[in-house]
């Protein structure tokens, strides 16, 4: 089954959280020894916001329902110049307005 595309834009100003896997080995004398922690150490997680109209977040809300927090989609990555990145939505609280329904997502990057 191929991997579908999140089709709505999330709002400018989403912040990307970046930390690199790793294990710290302390030894005596305040020496240490770094090193990478299994394949792929650099997964991206992001904090994105999408204001949706109301007509439109019950679809929006069903496509993040469909993957369950354990399927993974594409994010389409502005900062990156619209690179695709393979992600999965481990939560998607909303707020609603007079006019617009406010998801605030959370994506983890997945291989």
């Amino acid at each position: 089954m191929s991997l579908k595309t999140l089709p709505w834009c999330p709002q400018p100003g989403y912040s990307v959280e970046e930390e690199p896997r790793r294990k710290v080995l302390n030894f005596g004398n305040g020496y240490q020894q770094r090193i990478e922690s299994g394949i792929n150490t650099l997964l991206r997680k992001y904090s994105v916001t999408f204001k949706i109209r109301h007509n439109e977040s019950v679809q929006f809300r069903n496509f993040m329902k469909e993957h369950g927090g354990i399927r993974a989609f594409y994010f389409r990555d502005v900062a990156l110049g619209g690179e695709l990145v393979k992600v999965i939505c481990t939560k998607f609280p909303r707020s609603i307005t007079k006019t617009h329904t406010t998801f605030n997502c959370e994506f983890e990057e997945v291989v």
